[in-house]
């Protein structure tokens, strides 16, 4: 992700997938990492972060629609945040 925007590296953007499940999760979020999410690595490229609820389906469809639209449109990497 780092690289995405050096000429020799680009794809025209890409959509990348968190499925965060929390699942089993025992570590304190402040404990563990710098940041409240696990897609704080988007910030470093400047791409946009999506978080969305697993729990409702017509808005996780809503989070990619519009990630296919965005990086059609810009060319840029685009993050979706699934928590569930």
């Amino acid at each position: 992700m780092q690289m995405s925007d050096l000429s020799d590296f680009t794809t025209g953007g890409s959509i990348h997938v968190v499925v965060n499940n929390q699942v089993g999760f025992t570590t304190n979020p402040a404990d563990n990492r710098h940041g409240l999410y696990s897609t704080n690595l988007g910030r470093t490229a400047d791409c946009p972060i999506i978080h969305v609820n697993a729990e409702e389906p017509l808005e996780v469809e809503y989070a990619f629609k519009t990630a296919i639209e965005y990086r059609n449109t810009f060319k840029k990497d685009i993050i979706i945040d699934i928590i569930g």
